[in-house]
C-alpha cells in the first residue's frame, strides 16, 4: 500500500510539474511508523504511542464502574508519564 502511495505521489508531481519535495506524503501510524518513514513518508500519525489508545464514550470498556475506587497506580498523571516514557523508548532512534 505504501509503495502504491509513493507511485501516486510521483504521478501527481509529474503531471503537475511539482518538485517531489514539495508534496507531502502522509502515511503510517503508531503501529507501522518506522516502515512508513523508511519508504518515504513525510508525515506519520503516532498519537497512540504518545497518548495511549483512544477511549470511545459508548464502548463497553468505558462503562462506569458502579463503585469506582481509583488507585494511585492508575492516576492520569501516572498513566501519562508511563505513556510518554514508552513512546520515548520507541522513538528514541528517530531524527528529524
Amino acid at each position: 500500500m505504501m509503495l502504491m502511495l509513493l507511485g501516486r505521489r510521483q504521478e501527481v508531481c509529474d503531471s503537475l510539474k511539482l518538485p517531489l519535495e514539495e508534496v507531502e506524503l502522509s502515511m503510517g501510524m503508531s503501529t507501522d511508523f518506522e516502515h512508513a518513514i523508511e519508504v518515504g513518508a513525510t508525515n506519520v500519525r503516532v498519537g497512540s504511542i504518545i497518548f495511549g489508545n483512544r477511549e470511545y464514550p459508548n464502548s463497553a470498556a468505558n462503562t462506569p464502574n458502579p463503585s469506582p475506587s481509583p488507585s494511585p497506580a492508575h492516576s492520569p498523571e501516572k498513566t501519562s508519564k508511563v505513556v510518554c516514557e514508552e513512546a520515548a523508548k520507541k522513538m528514541h532512534h528517530l531524527t528529524v
